[in-house]
């Protein structure tokens, strides 16, 4: 029997893995060549987009510990203050300075990015995980939604849209 108090956030960490490992299925079905040649009209490899999705859900460790996420993002605050006007800018500023990592140290990365957002979250209460995300990021003004959407927001639901970018990318080879 599960703890009342424990299970809607044991049921959004059960989402996010299973998020997690329908993307490692997709990228482990793909050989080297295909995560690191082929490019979208963005100019992004498939690898650049398994970058991303680690940079992104390791940001949200930053946030639940209270810093900075562009800090951990590699992002200055200037950069990050255009995010308002869309994620362009700041995404091809991550992609740009992540461009240099291999396949492995990629996928590496999402691996310890994605194992250090479920852990931290499991260390929380569904109280926690319900106070807005400007409890959490107080300069992120009207951000007053809970924090458990940015959290499935920036792992299963983003794992989950870049899949199907990646495999625009393997399929237009």
């Amino acid at each position: 029997m599960s703890d009342p108090t424990t299970a809607p956030r044991d049921a959004m960490l059960a989402e996010i893995e299973d998020g997690y490992d329908r993307l490692v299925a997709f990228l482990d079905a793909l050989d080297e060549a295909a995560l690191d040649g082929p490019v979208d009209a963005a100019g992004w490899t498939a690898k650049d987009h398994v970058i991303h999705l680690a940079v992104w859900a390791r940001s949200m460790v930053a946030v639940i510990e209270g810093r900075p996420r562009w800090d951990d993002m590699g992002v200055d605050r200037v950069l990050w203050r255009t995010i308002a006007e869309g994620y362009d800018a700041v995404n091809a500023h991550i992609q740009q300075l992540n461009r240099h990592l291999s396949v492995a140290e990629a996928r590496r990365a999402l691996e310890d990015a994605h194992r250090a957002v479920v852990d931290r979250v499991a260390t929380m209460s569904v109280a926690e995980l319900s106070f807005p995300y400007s409890y959490y990021q107080p300069w992120a003004t009207g951000q007053d939604q809970p924090l458990y959407g940015y959290l499935r927001g920036n792992t299963v639901e983003h794992y989950d849209e870049h899949r199907g970018y990646i495999g625009a990318i393997v399929e237009a080879r």
